[in-house]
């Protein structure tokens, strides 16, 4: 894996692989677009949604920036924050180039690709703990079934009291 953010197609379009999302710590869609030029964070309701805005165009105010998740819209309605556990990359697409899903938002768009199995057998397995209480723990276990059928599971686990007083989060992915 590369481990400086990789450019793809022109320079309105970028992706963030796995190893970047691990090196910066990345927990929430929100904390990888922060790394990404162009995009400001918006009013996110204290925590329940994801919303941004890309080149100033702003997503919409009740239930935040569209996103995609392998090439289809993924948060119709009002989804929770998007967790990066079962991610491979994020790409930005930028401007008039992020047409090629069919939007017409001149902004651009971001699409979350999954992990998919890779035909071996293998995994890993993270804890981690910060302030307010905060505990993580990640699994991600792939296996080859024959040489043609293999499986991944991957899952997240993470409770924290949280910075308000009788706001806790649980999030299970």
């Amino acid at each position: 894996g590369s481990d400086v953010v990789t450019e793809r197609m022109s320079q309105a379009s970028i992706a963030l692989d796995r190893a970047i999302l691990d090196d910066y710590g990345v927990r929430r869609l929100a904390d990888a677009l922060e790394l990404v030029s162009g995009i400001s964070q918006q009013n996110n309701l204290g925590g329940l949604r994801d919303n941004y805005a890309i080149r100033g165009f702003l997503g919409t105010p009740d239930t935040g920036a569209e996103y995609f998740v392998d090439g289809f819209l993924a948060n119709r309605g009002f989804g929770p924050p998007r967790d990066p556990a079962n991610v491979e990359r994020i790409e930005v697409l930028k401007g008039p180039v992020g047409a090629v899903f069919g939007s017409v938002d001149p902004a651009g768009v971001v699409n979350v690709v999954t992990k998919k199995p890779q035909f071996r057998t293998g995994g890993s397995f993270t804890a981690s703990a910060g302030s307010f209480d905060t505990y993580r723990l990640e699994g991600d276990v792939e296996s080859l079934l024959d040489p043609s059928l293999a499986i991944r599971l991957v899952g997240a686990i993470e409770n924290s009291d949280g910075f308000r007083d009788y706001v806790d989060l649980r999030r299970r992915l």
